[in-house]
């Protein structure tokens, strides 16, 4: 199982986290099937009781996205706005789009960002 950890504004972690037999777990299944208490150990597996996760606890540093890459993504989307409105506005010049569907397009694209 993975468990992914995120906050805006820092990278996401993913860690793995496994089930292991947990030390109690494993005596009390012995001590079922010594003393014949299959019952007890069908219980102990079905529930998942003599399991425990690790790592327990989960430690993780989230470490903070830098400034630089958020202006690079806030860049990026702003020539790919750019760049769409300029081809809207290439469609409309060749008379492609009439002006009604040139409005609700750039309505959509500037919504959209």
């Amino acid at each position: 199982m993975v468990v992914t950890i995120s906050k805006e504004g820092y990278e996401t972690v993913n860690v793995n986290v496994v089930p292991k037999v947990a030390g109690a777990g494993g005596a009390a299944m012995a001590g079922n099937v010594v003393l014949g208490g299959l019952v007890g150990a069908a219980v102990d597996a079905g529930t998942g009781s003599m399991y425990d996760l690790k790592p327990n606890p989960v430690h993780v540093v989230l470490n903070k996205i830098s400034s630089d890459a958020n202006a690079s993504k806030t860049k990026s989307s702003t020539a790919s706005l750019e760049e769409s409105l300029k081809e809207l506005d290439n469609l409309k010049a060749k008379g492609i789009i009439n002006a009604d569907e040139y409005a609700v397009r750039r309505k959509k694209i500037i919504e959209g960002s």
